[in-house]
């Protein structure tokens, strides 16, 4: 499906007829954030009376955002992140899988946006 709509925003153009170097730089973005904690479970016993050992664990987050301005009419955007098997949240225990294996980092979010007026606003001299 990715690949679908990759190929359908070659089709409709990436560069702009009339494109300058300022435009360049605008039509190509990236943003994201990391984030990390460390959590400790201190137990002397558990809720039926057992003895427990402390825990502890780093937890991680990376997602990396994308937006590309195809033309006034098309965009694409993305989102690549940890944490695909929660769809709930992104975030991984340092360590998991079993033996510090790879954890998974993949896309977990793209689309893109058609628009029949140029910059999705209506035509009008308030849409412009």
């Amino acid at each position: 499906m990715l690949l679908v709509l990759t190929i359908s925003a070659m089709a409709i153009g990436f560069m702009p007829e009339n494109s300058s170097a300022g435009d360049e730089k605008q039509r190509l973005s990236f943003w994201g954030d990391i984030r990390g904690r460390f959590e400790v479970f201190d137990y002397a016993t558990d809720a039926t009376g057992n003895e427990k050992d402390t825990r502890t664990r780093i937890r991680y987050r990376l997602r990396l955002n994308g937006k590309a301005v195809i033309n006034n009419r098309a965009n694409f955007q993305m989102l690549i992140g940890t944490g695909l098997f929660d769809n709930r949240s992104g975030n991984v225990t340092l360590g998991d899988p079993v033996d510090f294996g790879v954890n998974a980092i993949g896309l977990r979010r793209a689309f893109l946006t058609l628009s029949p007026w140029e910059h999705g606003k209506l035509p009008g001299d308030r849409g412009h």
